[in-house]
């Protein structure tokens, strides 16, 4: 599917056009105005499915504060930018710890202090903020002289486009998603009263239905590993 495409459909949601019309230059031009608008806001919702990474880091010695994104201490794949961490583990040698999800930085701050004076290869705690340009990333305690590695989940932005004759490849819903959600970003902009209600019901279905696959596929805190000293 094209990303004209998406413009055509949500412009017969709106009632616009009907299916049989060929969509105007005019209007095809008026929705690209939005349409990387919406994906920006789509991404500030966490809607990651198509655009989440999972890394592997070194740590460093003694250092438990890192920075996560392009030109940080853990430099993403791609110099992508990193909007959210979602999961985490750490291994040294064939000693694994999985710890599900980040703690927040409040979190984090309170569980540290009770591994004050520890060292270990891996971290028992891992906290993160979603801070922009870079992520802050905290672990704990600090690695040791032979420290290990840290597996992060991220999820970045959904890219935007650059014309409207772009290909899209995105898992199944997204571009039911997209369609319903464009409809409503531009329903200020051509009004039809006897469709907004469907509009915005089928845009917050299309949503949820993406949010639960997310929730489905997100990595759940598992129970730890031992500890490499």
């Amino acid at each position: 599917m094209l990303v004209s495409d998406v413009f055509q459909q949500a412009f017969e949601d709106l009632g616009v056009i009907t299916a049989n019309e060929t969509i105007p230059t005019a209007l095809a031009t008026d929705a690209f105005t939005q349409w990387n608008e919406m994906l920006d806001s789509l991404s500030a919702e966490g809607l990651e499915v198509p655009n989440q990474i999972m890394q592997t880091f070194g740590l460093s010695a003694g250092v438990e504060a890192y920075t996560l994104g392009s030109g940080g201490t853990f430099a993403t794949t791609g110099g992508a930018r990193a909007m959210k961490v979602t999961a985490w583990r750490a291994a040294y040698g064939g000693v694994l710890q999985n710890g599900g999800k980040p703690l927040s930085m409040a979190e984090f701050g309170s569980a540290s202090r009770q591994s004050l004076g520890e060292t270990t290869s891996i971290p028992k705690v891992v906290g993160a903020d979603t801070s922009y340009p870079l992520i802050n990333i905290r672990v704990a305690p600090p690695p040791s002289a032979a420290p290990g590695t840290l597996e992060l989940a991220y999820y970045t932005p959904l890219s935007n486009n650059v014309t409207a004759g772009d290909t899209l490849a995105l898992p199944p819903g997204w571009n039911s998603l997209l369609e319903w959600n464009l409809a409503k970003h531009l329903y200020s902009r051509y009004p039809s009263p006897s469709r907004k209600d469907l509009i915005w019901q089928m845009a917050q279905e299309k949503k949820d239905a993406i949010k639960l696959q997310n929730a489905m596929q997100s990595p759940a805190p598992n129970a730890s590993a031992p500890e490499g000293q």
